[in-house]
């Protein structure tokens, strides 16, 4: 029930003797950071709050000092790299970073000294056939770039020599049954 939409932080308020269950409150979406700080006594789960949407990562900022989950904060869509720089000694998860969808090449290139996994930056929507072909020393997975929704089937017929995975390029979401009967010889799965 402590999970459920319909539980709002005001029910928890008016009901306190009901047997909450705030591990998983902490994965409501209508959980705010005011009611979590009113709460601290309470047995929260700090993933579950970091990866909730409804908190924000400005929300970090503000309260650095709570018990905040690193691997949680790193799949945030709101993640601030700034931040993340300032606090490398923090337990970052960097291949969740290296896939988050506020990361883009600008950014890599941008700090070339971070931990960059280039095998889950290959699964990054921001990436593109061009980054790849700018930088061909990277060391990208070809796999998982192959499953890359943003990788256009211009770029794959144009570079259809490269190390593409059939099977799962042939799953890829950007790819049409069209795509496929322009190219029947192509090995697809």
């Amino acid at each position: 029930l402590s999970k459920n939409y319909i539980i709002k932080p005001e029910y928890v308020i008016k009901y306190p003797d009901l047997p909450w269950n705030y591990k998983n409150l902490s994965s409501n979406l209508n959980i705010t950071i005011d009611f979590v700080i009113k709460n601290l006594d309470k047995d929260w789960c700090w993933y579950s709050l970091s990866i909730n949407p409804k908190i924000k990562f400005d929300n970090v900022i503000k309260y650095p000092d709570l018990p905040w989950n690193y691997v949680g904060l790193s799949e945030k869509i709101d993640l601030d790299i700034k931040y993340v720089i300032k606090n490398l000694d923090k337990s970052w998860c960097w291949c969740e970073i290296s896939s988050n969808q506020n990361i883009t090449m600008e950014t890599v290139l941008k700090y070339p000294h971070l931990p960059w996994i280039y095998s889950e930056l290959s699964w990054n929507p921001n990436i593109t056939f061009k980054n790849i072909l700018d930088y061909p020393e990277k060391d990208w997975c070809w796999r998982t770039l192959s499953e890359n929704s943003n990788i256009s089937i211009k770029e794959i017929f144009k570079y259809s020599e490269k190390e593409l995975y059939w099977k799962t390029l042939s799953e890829n979401s950007s790819i049409t049954f069209n795509d496929v009967l322009l190219k029947p010889d192509f090995p697809w799965d």
